[in-house]
């Protein structure tokens, strides 16, 4: 549980930013992914971004290479993937 808690931050306003797991449920994974009342109206976007994962990964199943959407966004090809797990597992578990 402790693990889980580490995970979230309290802005100064009292609202919670939540960076949820996505390849593994450890220590050093990184917090690409950011679920923030205050960013999108709470939907997932790449952490430091407004760029909401669902976008992302709706334009990879359209296609468009990782690094062309890393280009275009001006981010790593890492925080693409992140965000293009993220829905594929989202999407997976609501099915």
């Amino acid at each position: 549980m402790e693990l889980y808690l580490e995970r979230a931050e309290r802005d100064p306003r009292g609202l919670f930013k939540l960076y949820p797991f996505v390849m593994e449920r450890t220590q050093n994974e990184p917090r690409l992914i950011q679920i923030n009342p205050a960013v999108g109206f709470g939907k997932p976007v790449i952490a430091g971004t407004g760029i909401s994962t669902a976008v992302v990964a709706s334009r990879f199943n359209a296609r468009e290479s990782i690094d062309d959407l890393a280009s275009e966004y001006g981010l790593k090809p890492r925080q693409i993937e992140e965000a293009i797990c993220w829905e594929q597992r989202t999407a997976a578990v609501a099915a």
